[in-house]
């Protein structure tokens, strides 16, 4: 097994590594870093070549307006001299990451030119990696690379697991570390997408020793029914929800248990993003494993905007486990 780190040179992208390195060792796994060096963005060629087309066109004067606007392109022998310090501190950065190692545990990868999403997608799929891990919090650092953006569009493009996680912040601004990961939440809805995980997650219990804690919300939808002119409400209904969820899970846990694992199980009710976050900030540091469909990316996951919302509000980190179920 092979995991995939991409670091951005900044504390906040680095905190993934706790759990990334949990992970690893507990399966066995390579572990690779890699940060990605952008080639400096002239901005203004296209535009002066349209500039000395339009100079021949319309005039001179509206040409000078135009390359007011044109910031100067950089010396050569400057935009060289920059590019190797860059490379030289991505090398100086990513051998001091390595260095928190066990000799031999890393291997570490610094790619130069290329734009960062298509770099990490391109060495994930030449290297054959099984796993992703970022951060989804990150604006400083070699590359400024904007971890929201690139883990977005990393989501919407790797067809392998993806471990993501968004750090918590100190008053300074610096991310705090996450405690090592104690517990497994997996939420289920009842789908054969959402058990999907259940074979990734018995595999990572097995060998992280780790307790799985399964997760169903049900939501106080208050439904009414008319009677005559009037509305009713009949609690019932809610009961009779809650009730099938208890029985579901029972009967999951009794699957899981058969597999000598330990397992619990728990309904609540609420909304449901909040429920699954409030559920596993409770287990303490937990991970959220969660399905999605392989073709496709948060518009199709298994709980629609629900995972969007807690990949994008919980401080638990959330593995998105890429399924062939066909999309309903």
């Amino acid at each position: 097994m092979k995991i995939l780190v991409p670091l951005d040179g900044s504390a906040f992208s680095e905190v993934v590594l706790g759990p990334a390195t949990q992970m690893a060792e507990a399966m066995g796994a390579e572990i690779h870093l890699l940060t990605v060096v952008e080639e400096p963005k002239e901005h203004g060629i296209w535009a002066r070549a349209l500039t000395r087309i339009g100079e021949a066109e319309i005039g001179a004067e509206m040409s000078e307006i135009g390359m007011a606007q044109i910031p100067p392109l950089p010396d050569p022998r400057v935009a060289a001299e920059a590019r190797e310090q860059a490379l030289r501190s991505a090398e100086e950065y990513m051998a001091g990451i390595a260095r928190r190692f066990s000799p031999g545990r890393v291997k570490v990868r610094v790619i130069h030119g290329e734009e960062p999403v298509n770099a990490i997608m391109a060495f994930s799929r030449d290297e054959g990696m099984d796993l992703i891990a970022m951060s989804t919090h990150g604006r400083s650092g070699l590359g400024r690379w904007v971890y929201g953006s690139v883990a977005d569009k990393v989501l919407q493009s790797s067809p392998i697991p993806l471990l993501l996680l968004r750090p918590r912040e100190k008053s300074e601004g610096v991310p705090l570390e996450m405690s090592p990961i104690d517990a497994l939440v997996v939420p289920l809805d009842g789908s054969a997408l959402a058990e999907s995980a259940l074979a990734y997650v018995e595999e990572l219990a097995r060998k992280m020793a780790l307790k799985i804690s399964l997760i169903q919300v049900v939501p106080q939808v208050g439904m009414t029914y008319p009677v005559g002119e009037h509305y009713t409400y009949d609690p019932r209904l809610d009961q009779d929800m809650e009730n099938a969820a208890v029985g579901y899970l029972k009967q999951k846990m009794a699957e899981v248990q058969q597999k000598r694992l330990r397992v619990e199980y728990q309904v609540k009710r609420g909304i449901p993003a909040a429920a699954i976050i409030d559920f596993a900030e409770e287990r303490g540091s937990s991970l959220i494993v969660m399905s999605t469909h392989g073709r496709s990316g948060i518009g199709r996951w298994l709980l629609g905007s629900v995972a969007d919302r807690v990949l994008r509000a919980s401080f638990s980190p959330v593995l998105l486990l890429r399924s062939q179920e066909p999309a309903a």
